[in-house]
């Protein structure tokens, strides 16, 4: 879930959350990184 001002904040911020997301999963080692789904 993200947040901001304009529609162009909130797509940035969910940028970053996901790759910091991807990041943590992939150092900590715990998860698999799941592969994107077709929808």
């Amino acid at each position: 879930m993200s947040q901001g001002e304009t529609l162009e904040e909130v797509m940035i911020n969910i940028e970053e959350a996901i790759e910091l997301w991807i990041e943590t999963v992939y150092f900590s080692g715990k998860k698999e990184i799941p592969l994107p789904s077709k929808r």
